[in-house]
This record gives structure tokens, C-alpha cells and sequence, in this order.
């Protein structure tokens, strides 16, 4: 197996989480277009959640973990399990085998946290470093991610009572997508938007250690609210599991700097970056405010959130590791054009439920500018995906940012 996908395994599941993108708004494109006579709301939220986005936490996580760490990278046998596990789940949403499909989504989570585990166990800050915390979302992602499909597994066969059939579908959709947003969000784009926070550093061992604790206790704190907004929803409805869900995703997005303004040199990427996450934290705030919209209101999340985001983070890895690190600054025509059809698909999703006469229409035009928006992207990544410089800019900021974490 080629060395370069297993060192920098991005080059492999960027392209196919694009590839899977369109496949999941597929749907609405053919039923606008009378193409097909009929529509699946479970093919399209489905492929969205598990093959879509995870292909690019999967592709970042794997090409990020080894590098940040110092640790092994990717074994051509954890390469096949997670590339076979995607395939094997898209299968089965062709199918509509969607059992099937959440045992497989059970197994690549899996697979994912016996890779990242494997490496954060080997992972040694020098001494008086501070470890990244913001990544603890990483594994407690995770492993919500598989609970959460074996509640709902357990309820929709009828061994669990109801409640759990409700906590398990939102932990399946959300826990898992929303938690490595919300840590990979506030460990990486305060770095790339130049919002880091400057506070006080502690001088005394005694200090840092006090420091530490606190920060730990913290992050913590935040994913036992997290975790627990998932069953208040299922007890007591959308308002109150939204809001402490959009509660503990603030409350770390602040601490770390990630929802300040990115001042004005930021290169256009590191600008979208902190737009992303403004959108990812606005859409929980809505959806609790406007439970009757909230599906609506959840596409402010999960395309002006972690669209966005995938964008601004894929663009810089793929340039970096290109060795093209010195067009990022000059990339925004592309990136714009990007950003802007993904902008108007979530315009049009949006304002699809204030024209009911309308609706599959507008849903139909919302998928066609997403698969735009994937087609430039991908137009604009596909020559640098085969580009293999010597030494990496990527790299250059992974040492930078693991010196800079020993030193605090």
C-alpha cells in the first residue's frame, strides 16, 4: 500500500467525503427534478452523518493524531478496516439496510478509537507542557458515537424502553459529529484564526499543576453536560437537551478563544474558520429557541458549522501538505466561491419551510448548490492531492504547535 495515503491518510477520505456529500443530497436533486418518484429523509440524514463528515474526522484525525503525538501513523490494516467500513456502510444505505448500516457506523467508530487511543496512550508532553485537553471531545466522541447506535439499536428492537430509543437516535446523529467539532474546533481554530487565548501563564510548578487541573475539570465538565443534554432531550424535549447542549459547546468555545474575533491580517481560511464556528454554536442556540423549526434550525450547525469548518481546515491541510502553504493567503477566490454555494444551499434550506407550496423545490436547489459547492472544492483540491513535497509546511506547524504547548 502506497506509504504517502498511510502518512497522510487525508488524500484518501477528503475526496470520498465529498463523493459521499453528494450522494447524500442526492435524493432531493432527483425528487425535485421528477427524476425519481420518491424520496428517503433516512438516506439523506443518514449518509450525512455517517459516511459524509466522518470521512473528513476520520481524514484529519488520522493524518493530525500521528503527527501532533510523534506516534506510529496509520497501519495499512487500520486503512482497510476504515475505508472498508465506509464502503461497506454506503452499501447498505443503497440498500436501505439501515440496520446493517448502524452496525458497521458501531464498527468504525470502534476502529477510530482504537487508533486514536493507541496514540494518545504513547503521547508524552515534556515536562511542565500542557497536554491538549480540548482533544478528551476526541475519545468521549467516540464512545457516545457507539453508545449512542446501541441504545437506539436496543429501542428500535424493542429490548430498551422508549426513552432510550429517543436518547440513542440523537447521541447516534449529533453525539458523536458534534463533540469532535466542538474539541477539534476549540484546540484548532483559535491556532489558524489567531484567537488563541493570552491569559496569565502560571510560573510555579505547583501553579501550572492548579492550572491544569482546572482546565481538565472543565472540558469534563462540559461533556458531562453534553452527554446529558442528550437524555433531558429525550425526557423533557428540545428546548432544554438543545440548550445544554449549545450551552456546553459555548461555554468551551469561549474559554478557548474560539468564538473571539480573528483580527485582520487572518488569511481568508482562518476567517471562515471563525465564522464556522460562530454558525456551529448559533444553529444548538436556535434549534432550543425555535423547537418547532429545529430540524431547519440544525442545518445552521451542520452546513454553516461544519461545513464551513471542513472547508477552512481541508483547505489548509491539503495546501500545507502540498507544500503550497505560501497560496493560502492568495486562495480566497477559491474558497469563497466554496464557502458561497454552501452559504446559499444553507439559504435555501432555510427559508424552504416559510414556502410549504415550494419545499421540495428549494430542498432540490439547496442539494444542487452543495454539489456545486463540492465540485469546485474538489476541482480546486484534486491536482494537490498527488503533490509530495519533502517537507511539509503541515508538518512545520505541527512542530511549532507542540513546542508552543511544551512551553505553557
Amino acid at each position: 500500500m502506497n506509504s504517502v495515503v498511510l502518512r497522510e491518510p487525508y488524500r484518501f477520505f477528503f475526496p470520498l467525503g465529498i463523493v459521499m456529500g453528494w450522494m447524500g443530497v442526492s435524493p432531493w436533486v432527483l425528487y425535485a427534478a421528477h427524476v425519481k418518484d420518491t424520496y428517503s429523509m433516512m438516506f439523506h440524514s443518514s449518509t450525512q452523518i455517517m459516511l459524509y463528515v466522518p470521512c473528513f474526522i476520520v481524514g484529519f484525525l488520522t493524518t493530525f493524531i500521528p503527527r501532533f503525538t510523534r506516534t506510529q501513523y496509520l497501519s495499512a490494516s487500520e486503512f482497510v478496516s476504515l475505508a472498508g467500513s465506509f464502503s461497506a456502510i454506503a452499501v447498505c444505505l443503497a440498500w436501505e439496510q439501515w440496520f446493517g448500516a448502524q452496525m458497521v457506523y458501531i464498527m468504525l467508530l470502534t476502529f477510530l478509537a482504537g487508533f486514536v487511543l493507541a496514540r494518545l496512550k504513547h503521547f508524552k508532553p515534556s515536562s511542565g507542557g500542557r497536554p491538549p485537553l480540548e482533544m478528551i471531545w476526541i475519545p468521549a466522541g467516540i464512545l457516545l458515537g457507539i453508545a449512542g447506535t446501541v441504545v437506539l439499536t436496543l429501542g428500535q428492537d424493542g429490548i430498551s424502553p422508549r426513552l432510550f430509543l429517543k436518547a440513542g437516535k440523537s447521541m447516534m446523529d449529533q453525539g458523536f459529529l458534534l463533540a469532535i467539532t466542538t474539541g477539534v474546533g476549540a484546540f484548532l481554530i483559535p491556532r489558524i484564526s489567531g484567537t488563541t487565548r493570552e491569559d496569565p501563564q502560571p510560573q510555579t510548578p505547583d501553579e501550572r499543576r492548579q492550572s491544569l487541573k482546572h482546565d481538565a475539570l472543565f472540558q469534563i465538565a462540559g461533556i458531562a453536560v453534553y452527554v446529558l443534554s442528550f437524555w433531558v432531550e429525550a425526557l423533557w424535549g428540545t428546548v432544554g437537551g438543545y440548550g445544554l447542549r449549545a450551552l456546553a459547546v459555548t461555554a468551551v468555545y469561549v474559554r478557548s478563544g474560539t468564538l473571539r474575533r480573528p483580527p485582520g491580517h487572518v488569511p481568508f481560511y482562518g476567517k471562515i474558520a471563525g465564522v464556522s464556528a460562530w454558525m456551529f454554536a448559533a444553529g444548538l442556540w436556535l434549534a432550543a429557541a425555535f423547537p418547532a423549526y429545529h430540524q431547519a434550525m440544525l442545518h445552521i450547525t451542520f452546513i454553516g458549522g461544519m461545513g464551513l469548518m471542513i472547508v477552512a481546515v481541508a483547505g489548509m491541510v491539503i495546501l500545507s501538505h502540498a507544500g503550497e502553504a505560501q497560496y493560502l493567503k492568495g486562495a480566497w477566490k477559491s474558497l469563497a466561491a466554496v464557502a458561497g454555494f454552501m452559504v446559499l444551499s444553507l439559504w435555501l434550506r432555510l427559508i424552504a419551510v416559510v414556502f410549504p407550496d415550494h419545499y421540495f423545490y428549494l430542498l432540490g436547489c439547496a442539494g444542487l448548490a452543495w454539489i456545486l459547492s463540492g465540485v469546485v472544492f474538489l476541482i480546486w483540491i484534486f491536482p494537490r492531492l498527488f503533490k509530495v513535497p519533502v517537507m511539509d509546511a503541515f508538518g512545520r506547524m505541527h512542530d511549532d504547535a507542540a513546542l508552543k504547548e511544551r512551553q505553557i
